[in-house]
């Protein structure tokens, strides 16, 4: 009896499981250390996921607010500027235009609980633009930046 052959893009979709499963296995102990991690942050009478041992003082909170104060005080700023005189008006406006920006997508608050994150694990970000208009037939689009936990994060450990 002959045995019957998978049609090719079957096998490519096997082998692309089997590589997601070996992705999610590496990133089993890092989420792992994360979730401990986290769970001595929140302190024992968070809730009964909290952490298992009692502590007088919560050292850990102390240290990790300290650096989230540090590391993301607030979002940045551009200086834009010319040395064309003509320009100067020009530069000052963009340079108000684009402070702007970080106010109006909450960038300061993206940035803390990016450090946070990145302090229990890492840290990732999805940056870009959203489509939300169009002017004269072109997309015109506002820029976003969220963080990406370790829970929800893909990648591919064999790259």
């Amino acid at each position: 009896m002959v045995a019957e052959k998978k049609p090719s893009n079957t096998v490519k979709l096997d082998q692309l499981h089997k590589s997601i499963e070996w992705s999610n296995r590496q990133l089993e102990h890092p989420k792992q250390k994360r979730i401990e991690a986290i769970r001595q942050f929140v302190g024992y009478h968070y809730s009964k996921d909290g952490s298992k041992k009692r502590v007088p003082t919560p050292f850990l909170k102390l240290a990790v607010s300290i650096y989230v104060r540090n590391l993301a005080a607030r979002a940045p700023r551009v200086l834009i500027s010319t040395l064309d005189n003509n320009l100067k008006p020009i530069a000052a406006n963009l340079e108000l235009a684009v402070n702007k920006i970080p106010e109006e997508i909450d960038l300061q608050d993206t940035l803390r609980k990016l450090v946070l994150e990145a302090l229990f694990s890492f840290g990732v970000a999805k940056v870009g633009l959203e489509t939300v208009a169009e002017i004269l037939g072109f997309p015109y689009g506002k820029p976003f930046v969220d963080v990406v936990t370790a829970d929800d994060f893909i990648i591919d450990m064999s790259a």
